[in-house]
């Protein structure tokens, strides 16, 4: 069994390429806690770093942080998990792992093809727009601002960037190899690579394999799909969850995509919905409300036999003093929703989200069950076992994957 370690730098994230491994069929543990590896029986070790949102010099020491547990364990397989849509700090944290390891290059390869997130040319694109130039241009925590890979790198980065593109992805492996020497020659150690379909990914595999370095990959959950081996053991699906009362879903993402979602699951799942007010989270006495009378309504719906939401409202004042007290506020709501309602079944939407709540809840990590749509994992809280999760990161699944999920959690599908 090969021993694989990833480094994500958000929870759902981390959930959602480590599922991939999960897949196929090696126990994937995302843990919270580096230091309790060595007491795990895991074959992929996934580390959230939570540094997404962090200054590049604080993302830097927090992945290092993280990695200096891990220096000692021997890994067949190293993989910084990217975000398909390019946000964080995606060079210094390269930097960081590689500077632990003394690894001198990494294969960049963030497409996602199934969500219809490609790179061409070194650009990456999100249903056919650059990314900079999509929603993900006006994230209120971590916008991108560039959609040029080698441009974005070489600005993040202390390593230059090359890049190898898709006639190079598609040649010949002698092709293939010939580029990357001359990358190399160049003073390049990150190889950014195009890629539009699945099979591009594993062209990019095939290219390096049987390496004679070793490689850091870097990529989102398409490229770790195409790393793991091929008997895809946990995409059938499962048995069927046993009925365990009301699901709480607990939505922070503010992307177009998750309110989509939450209309959908109000609308046929019947869900009834609390939208937390960012704007009453400024001053004590108002979020000390505000925090009650979401925990309030919840338990009344839930006392109802209704699913509830749990997602945040519209903000028009203070917008960059909010995002972090939106999620601890998150967190403290879910969690005490859940300890009074007994609550066994939860979806959690938004990384930051996801984190924010398992934290409040005490739990250590999570065990990585199987997929349930692509790139939307069911999951065991760790250290927390009558509790069960699907973790979706806001701008993944289609307009009815939260009513899925929620029949899955009640046990009304596989």
């Amino acid at each position: 069994m090969r021993s694989i370690l990833m480094i994500a730098d958000d929870l759902t994230g981390a959930c959602d390429a480590g599922i991939q491994f999960a897949n196929g069929g090696i126990r994937s543990v995302v843990l919270f806690d580096p230091s309790r590896f060595q007491n795990q029986k895991i074959d992929a070790v996934v580390l959230d770093t939570a540094s997404r949102a962090m200054a590049p010099d604080g993302a830097y020491e927090a992945v290092s942080r993280q990695m200096a547990h891990m220096k000692t364990a021997s890994f067949d397989l190293v993989y910084k998990k990217m975000d398909s849509t390019l946000r964080g700090n995606i060079g210094s944290e390269l930097d960081a792992i590689m500077d632990q390891l003394k690894l001198e290059q990494a294969v960049v390869a963030p497409a996602l093809p199934a969500l219809n997130r490609v790179t061409k040319q070194g650009v990456h694109y999100w249903n056919g727009v650059k990314i900079a130039e999509t929603e993900m241009g006006r994230d209120p925590k971590t916008p991108v601002t560039e959609s040029d890979l080698v441009r974005l790198l070489s600005g993040q980065s202390r390593r230059k960037a090359g890049l190898i593109d898709l006639a190079v992805v598609r040649g010949s492996r002698e092709a293939f190899r010939a580029h990357v020497f001359r990358l190399m020659e160049e003073g390049c150690g990150l190889f950014v690579c195009d890629a539009e379909t699945p099979a591009d990914l594993v062209r990019i595999t095939d290219g390096f394999s049987d390496w004679a370095a070793p490689l850091l990959w870097a990529g989102s959950a398409g490229l770790a799909e195409q790393l793991v081996p091929n008997q895809r053991v946990n995409t059938k699906p499962g048995h069927v969850l046993k009925p365990a009362g009301p699901v709480l879903l607990v939505c922070g993402s503010r992307s177009a995509l998750t309110k989509t979602q939450v209309q959908q699951v109000k609308q046929k799942c019947g869900a009834a919905e609390t939208a937390l007010q960012p704007d009453q989270l400024l001053h004590p006495a108002e979020r000390k409300k505000e925090i009650a009378r979401c925990v309030d309504e919840l338990k009344r719906n839930i006392a109802n036999g209704q699913d509830a939401v749990l997602a945040v409202g519209e903000t028009v004042e203070a917008e960059h003093q909010l995002p972090e007290r939106i999620e601890e506020a998150i967190g403290q709501v879910a969690a005490q929703v859940i300890h009074a309602c007994g609550i066994k079944r939860v979806i959690l939407t938004g990384g930051d989200t996801a984190k924010a709540v398992a934290l409040q809840m005490g739990a250590e990590g999570m065990d990585l069950i199987r997929e349930i749509e692509p790139g939307i994992p069911l999951a065991r809280m760790l250290g927390l076992p009558q509790l069960t999760a699907v973790t979706k990161a806001g701008a993944f699944g289609g307009p009815d994957s939260l009513c899925q999920a929620v029949a899955i959690l009640k046990g009304q599908m596989k």
